[in-house]
């Protein structure tokens, strides 16, 4: 063996005349081009190459010679080189127990080696071995790669084994095989038989659906089931599975899916193959293998691909583009894929595209822009999100000439990483002096994790020459985060590609990999501890929290790890054995106790899975359950059921009734009925689409037990007919069912089980005659459409534009069920649909559409936008499309030009205390400086660059005191590269303090934080309570509430199963009322942007004490995306602490907590936030000599708000700790008066302050009525009396409103629909500051 070290050596020359001949000390030399970032022709770029067999260790001078033997080396490099021994002798330690054979995250059977001596091998060296473990039924995982192992660093080697279906019989107890070519082995002691049982079990049932998986299937099946039902399944004793075995790849596809107690079922899932047979087996493996059945399947069916494929490459004096056309049956969203954007998928839901409709067709006809100058050849493709992503699409066209000369492809000035504790930015610096930088397209990991610079990202100057940063989190990295692969396309289409270890400019900078935590990539002894808070745990009908611990070496607490787990059914073919990984499951995100310095995952756990150990794996470091319990043993989770089932809901019994003709007059319905079958988890929701052949919008249906029939999950969907309606065929185009614990099935779906696998696809569609039989192919037309000029919103981040359009049909008349949508597409394949505000209908029958569309403030720069218009749908359902070309040949608006402001913008400033921050937008890179104006004092204007805090979007500075007056200041930012922003006048008040901010809603005052326990006498005495260190009670029951002197009511509550509304009613005279209000959206000065009050609840009742409510708001732009809310609950009735961001929460009996989940919700801006109301009531019909108290404050972990009304108190807790997408954080409430006030009710609001966020929120609050010792008097906080008391009216009196949540957002399952109907890509973008690293120069 040897080893090759590479050098990057750059020579500055003072002659160009010198003329380098050789290189000394034996290394060989490759002058490299060398045109980035340079600016004069003295400079040279060399590749160094140095050879050394093992064991060489030395310190070489690299050494030039020159032609001209006078010319002086005047700073000559050493370099050190070793090249590492093999040893003669490699020990192991083998740390994973004999027995049952353990599964990994991916579903291999994995191995884990400590081997003594392996730091002294060269980095590339390998492993020497069998094709096959002979031994036991194990072979690798393919014949001779390394995939089948990796090095760990600190000794360790993992292997990765699957089971051999082809061998015959276990007669080796151990198998060995050599490593590097060495007398030294690696033994695999026998884990496979020692618990099987020796011969296969007898069935009680089989059966395959839809039908025999030898038969020819159509594809929408997309996958054949087979079942086998056995007798008890004790302690793991049987070990299937189904294998794929020719072609002889290893596709691991049997689940262990349902349990009841007297009986195990395995599925095996038999994939549909390309038109070709494929053979798998379904095999039993005991004391020898047996063979139970074999599939030789060939059952995919191509009768839905499209068709009459077009296109050509159009320019005009505007925009250049490509224009698609092609025929196809509905397939669903179109996805773009365009080569130079990073072949990023971009979704485009219907009608995109549609120029019209046929029977069982639709025909597309759409334009979308390419780079403005484009004269290379583009690549373009189109999928279909429902056809097995399979390319029906895929041209590559060489557009017309535009007449550029621009043959220099963009320069790189910049790469780097910047830190940002648990995340990190990418900064690329490029330009282009004659077309400008067209796209910057960026891969990290040799998966494709792809990522797009645009200019969004510009932090500073422009396109011909600018910063661009994406920021994003450390927990997406992983191992396979090893390549970085650069490509820079100016407008032309001229490219440029970098590599990791590229030079790219005359400072030898280095293009390098992702850096971040590399001490624990593959590092296991970096792994101090790992342990669960709990383990064994009893899931049967219940689902469990259990916190996972992990500490590391060295210890990095501004980080967050990702935990995934398998929990679900989800066909990943090259993943292995039985891979459950749902890959729109969201991981689980790390939180650092910074008291123990742990790691911690809060784990949710599903009832009812399989008795054993959890699979899981931690990235980005990437170790899993296996490769972790084989050090540490704390490191296994196991669970436990007496029942269990994985099997997702399905669909049975359904049915197609309603008379197939078209009435002549009046409406009826057509049906279809069916079952929703889910034996123990039991279903819980699901959505359901009906659509036509000559109607591909649809109807969508949603499905919970509230509108299922007697609330038995029986449905009857009802679409009603009438005589304008034309014959065609109805059928279930879509489903997606879910279970009470998260299994989720759909139809069609390349990886999820089908809910119609058991039916027969022609009873999912019903057929009519009769009706409209005058309908011709007529389109309907476009009469009118205009656009208004781009606005910019107040948070600068987006821009919106207006449509009215305009629609008429001589012949039919325009529909009502379907409206037309307007599409901005950019020159990197993105599409934004507008959105409908409002429509008119005409006298004449025309129908006038208003629509608007909400941009980001940089789409489509700097190449335009252009239009199209989609769905123009008459009452014979004649749909009609226009295209980009089709506007413009109709003389209508087609093109809209969008430009960015490329100076630094502020948007606003604040004075606080000796503190000036300042928020904007692309306020430069490290260099900028803040120039001031003094107004009204007549001073000099100053400039200042030392800054508390820097980044591109906010500055905050301390250079700036108070003059004793007030006093105006004009702000601007000025950027390196000389643009200035405008200036922006800050008043700095008199005494210094703070600038006034706008308000709109009242609040109330906090009570002042007491300088000691609180209590007359403190803490209710020795007898009722102790005062702790933090000045908070710490009460002895019964006695109850913040200074111990009160005690429970007694009062449960009763829940409203019309909305999520607790009343709690004490004594007949007393009436508390909580009620979920409203979703409030705030812009940054706390201007109210919009108001969700919510409504419309659906309910379940889990049990006595457990109530569910849901409801959903249309939070984005497009009204087909909902943010859907859940709202939980729970009545306790005796003592309990429950653990919520790392803290126990101490419950008491008579206590309602609630908690909210919320899914993604679409902020306006990311600097707006939310504030969720939720009011709560505490009223009497008492009038006479009674006081009423209101008392907000907090303590050293919690706040509390408390309402008196006599004496009975509503105490509303809300801890500070939350969990704000997955970072433990603060979180403030916010109590807010209202003046609705009347005789019997007196309201305000507790406003929960939710800042921006991307994933989740969690809080954590309850209430509870309590019956105090002293009545309110005139003496308490904000207290209100009746005449009597006080001398005050009646009127005057009453209860007071309070309010508090639990507020918990988390990307539901339904967010698999959203995203998957929605989403164009998953890419986290935001800002943070950072600091710049520098690289290492070698220069001569």
């Amino acid at each position: 063996m040897a080893c090759r070290n590479v050098y990057y050596i750059r020579v500055d020359k003072s002659d160009s005349s010198i003329t380098i001949l050789a290189w000394e000390n034996g290394f060989t030399a490759s002058q490299l081009p060398y045109a980035q970032g340079v600016d004069n022709n003295l400079s040279e770029l060399y590749m160094l190459n140095f050879s050394s067999s093992t064991g060489f260790n030395s310190t070489i001078t690299i050494k030039p010679t020159f032609i001209d033997p006078q010319v002086i080396i005047l700073n000559p490099i050493t370099v050190p080189i070793v090249c590492k021994n093999v040893p003669s002798n490699i020990g192991f330690t083998k740390t994973l127990p004999n027995g049952y054979p353990y599964k990994s995250f991916s579903g291999y059977y994995t191995h884990l080696a400590k081997l003594n001596g392996i730091d002294l091998l060269i980095p590339n060296s390998g492993v020497v071995y069998s094709s096959n473990i002979t031994g036991y039924g194990y072979r690798y995982l393919s014949g001779g790669g390394a995939s089948n192992y990796r090095y760990l660093n600190n000794f360790y080697m993992y292997f990765s084994l699957i089971l051999n279906s082809e061998q015959k019989a276990n007669t080796i107890s151990t198998t060995t095989i050599p490593i590097f070519d060495q007398t030294t082995y690696l033994e695999f002691p026998n884990q496979l038989y020692s618990k099987r049982q020796s011969s296969p079990p007898i069935s009680k049932s089989n059966n395959t659906y839809p039908v025999d998986c030898n038969k020819n299937l159509n594809m929408k099946y997309w996958h054949c089931y087979s079942f086998y039902e056995y007798s008890l399944d004790i302690s793991n004793n049987y070990l299937f599975q189904t294998t794929q075995i020719t072609p002889g790849s290893a596709f691991i596809l049997n689940f262990k899916v349902l349990f009841d107690g007297n009986s195990v079922t395995y599925l095996n899932v038999i994939p549909s193959s390309s038109g070709k047979a494929n053979n798998y087996v379904y095999t039993y493996y005991g004391n020898n293998i047996t063979k139970i059945q074999e599939f030789n399947t060939s059952f995919y069916v191509n009768d839905m691909v499209p068709s009459n494929f077009g296109g050509e490459v159009f320019s005009d004096s505007k925009f250049a583009g490509v224009s698609y056309s092609f025929s196809s049956p509905y397939l669903g969203p179109i996805v773009l894929v365009n080569d130079q954007f990073s072949n990023i998928k971009q979704y485009v839901n219907y009608p995109f595209g549609v120029l019209n409709v046929s029977s069982n067709s639709i025909n597309y006809n759409f334009d979308m822009p390419t780079l403005r100058y484009l004269q290379k050849q583009i690549n373009l493709s189109v999928y279909f999100s429902l056809s097995n992503n399979e390319i029906y699409f895929d041209r590559s066209y060489n557009p017309v000439d535009s007449g550029s000369t621009d043959t220099q492809p963009p320069i790189l000035y910049y790469y780097g990483y910047e830190e940002q504790g648990s995340a990190f930015s990418i900064v690329v610096s490029a330009g282009d002096e004659n077309s400008g930088v067209g796209s910057i397209s960026l891969n990290l990991c040799s998966s494709s994790c792809y990522y797009q610079f645009s200019p969004i990202n510009l932090i500073q100057g422009n396109i011909y020459n600018g910063t661009y940063r994406i920021t994003l989190p450390k927990a997406i990295i992983g191992v396979a985060f090893a390549i970085v692969d650069l490509t820079l396309i100016d407008r032309v289409g001229n490219s440029k590609k970098f590599r990791e270890k590229d030079v790219y400019n005359s400072n030898l900078d280095i293009i390098t990999v992702v850096p971040y935590i590399s001490p624990l990539f593959g590092n296991l002894d970096s792994i101090k501890d790992i342990y669960f808070s709990e383990n064994d745990l009893n899931v049967t009908n219940s689902p469990k929290t259990v916190t996972m611990y992990l500490k590391t070496e060295p210890i990095i607490p501004n980080y967050s790890f990702v935990l995934a787990t398998n929990f679900r059914i989800v066909y990943q073919a090259q993943k292995g054995n039985g891979y459950f990984r749902d890959e729109t499951d969201q991981g689980i995100i790390s939180s650092f106790n910074p008291n123990t310095n742990y790691h911690q995952f809060t784990i949710k756990v599903p009832a009812n899975v399989f008795t054993g150990p959890i699979s899981y794996i931690i990235s980005p470091i990437q170790f899993d359950n296996v490769l972790l319990y084989s050090v540490f043993k704390s490191a296994e989770l196991r669970v436990a059921s007496s029942i269990s089932d994985i099997m997702p809901p399905l669909i049975e019994n359904l049915t197609s009734t309603g008379s197939t003709q078209i009435p002549s007059s009046g409406t009826q319905n057509i049906t279809f009925t069916f079952d929703v079958i889910d034996s123990i988890n039991g279903f819980d929701h699901g959505v359901i689409t009906i659509n036509s052949n000559l109607d591909p919008l649809g109807w969508n249906f949603t499905l919970n037990s509230t509108t299922s029939k007697n609330n038995q999950n029986n449905f009857i969907l009802n679409i009603p007919i009438n005589s304008t309606d034309r014959a065609q065929t109805y059928r279930i185009a879509y489903a997606w069912l879910v279970d009470k614990q998260g299994h989720v099935s759909e139809y069609p779906s390349v990886t999820k089980v089908s809910p119609f696998m058991k039916l027969d696809l022609n009873s999912l569609q019903l057929t009519t005659t009769g009706g409209k039989a005058d309908c011709q192919p007529i389109n309907p037309n476009l009469i009118d459409f205009t656009v208004s000029s781009l606005i910019k919103t107040s948070d600068a981040l987006n821009k919106t534009v207006s449509f009215t359009l305009m629609t008429g049909s001589n012949s039919y008349g325009i529909s009502q069920r379907h409206d037309p949508v307007v599409y901005l597409a950019s020159s990197s394949l993105s599409v934004i649909p507008s959105t409908l505000t409002k429509k008119q209908l005409g006298d004449d029958g025309a129908v006038t559409y208003f629509m608007n569309a909400i941009i980001p403030f940089s789409f489509g720069y700097p190449d335009g936008i252009t239009l199209s218009v989609f769905g123009v749908t008459d009452n014979c359902l004649n749909a009609v499309g226009f295209s980009t070309s089709a506007l413009q040949s109709l003389g209508k608006p087609y093109y809209i030009n969008n430009t960015i402001e490329e100076r630094p913008e502020i948007q606003n400033a604040t004075y606080n205390n000796g503190l000036i921050v300042i928020n904007g937008f692309r306020m430069g890179y490290k260099t900028s400086s803040l120039i001031i104006k003094f107004v009204t004092s007549g001073a000099s204007s100053l400039t200042i660059k030392n800054f508390v805090y820097f980044s591109d979007r906010q500055i905050t500075t301390d250079q700036i005191k108070s003059y004793g007056i007030e006093n105006k200041i004009q702000l601007a930012i000025q950027t390196s590269d000389g643009l200035i922003s405008d200036y922006y006048t800050l008043v700095i008040p008199a005494d210094g303090s703070t600038t006034p901010t706008p308000t709109s809603t009242s609040t109330i005052p906090p009570t002042q934080k007491p300088k000691q326990c609180p209590g007359s006498p403190v803490c209710g005495g020795p007898s009722k309570g102790t005062c702790g260190s933090d000045l908070t009670c710490s009460c002895i029951p019964p006695s109850t509430g913040l200074d111990c002197l009160s005690t429970i009511s007694g009062s449960n509550g009763t829940v409203d199963p019309n909305a999520p509304t607790v009343n709690f009613d004490y004594n007949g005279s007393y009436k508390s009322l909580i009620v979920i209000y409203s979703l409030k959206e705030l812009d940054f000065n706390g201007n109210l942007v919009r108001e969700f009050i919510f409504s419309n609840w659906s309910f379940i009742q889990v049990d006595d004490d457990h109530f569910q409510f849901n409801t959903s708001i249309i939070s984005g732009d497009d009204e087909d995306i909902k943010t859907n809310i859940v709202v939980k609950i729970v009545r306790y009735h005796e003592y309990k602490t429950i653990t919520f961001a790392n803290s126990n929460i101490s419950i008491e009996p008579n206590t309602v907590k609630y908690s909210i989940d919320m899914d993604q919700y679409s902020f306006k801006s990311n600097l707006n936030t939310l504030q969720l109301l939720i009011s709560a009531s505490l009223e009497t019909s008492k009038t006479q000599d009674i006081c009423s108290s209101s008392q907000f404050g907090d303590t050293s972990d919690s706040s509390y708000i408390q309402v008196k009304i006599d004496n009975v108190i509503l105490l509303g807790r809300f801890l500070k700790r939350s969990v704000i997408d997955g970072l433990i954080s603060t979180i403030t409430q916010t109590p807010i008066n209202t003046i609705d006030n009347n005789f019997s009710n007196s309201k305000s609001f507790i406003a929960m302050e939710i800042p921006y966020y991307r994933r989740e929120v969690s809080l954590d609050p309850n209430f509870s009525v309590l019956v105090d010792s002293r009545s309110a008097t005139n003496d308490d906080p904000n207290s209100i009396c009746t005449s009597s008391k006080k001398g005050l009216t009646t009127p005057q009196l009453v209860g007071i409103i309070i309010g508090g949540a639990f507020f918990f957002v988390v990307v539901v399952i339904l967010i698999g629909i959203i995203l998957f109907r929605h989403s164009t890509t998953s890419r986290l973008i935001y800002y943070k500051l950072f600091k710049r690293g520098f690289s290492k120069n070698n220069t001569l």
